[in-house]
């Protein structure tokens, strides 16, 4: 299983950039977790490019 980990709110989500947040993605099952202060968010509408997450619109 592939995990990728990303830390604090500089470049996070939209949704959540208010959120101080940790958030990590598991590649097997291509979802991404968002741990904020309050409860754990999982999110699939995504895409990773150039190491980087770009929600699909």
């Amino acid at each position: 299983m592939v995990i990728y980990h990303f830390y604090g709110e500089r470049e996070s989500f939209e949704c959540c950039k208010s959120f101080h947040l940790i958030s990590f993605y598991i590649e097997d099952i291509q979802t991404i977790y968002l741990i904020t202060k309050w409860e754990l968010i999982s999110i699939k509408l995504f895409k990773i490019r150039e190491k980087m997450l770009v929600f699909l619109k």
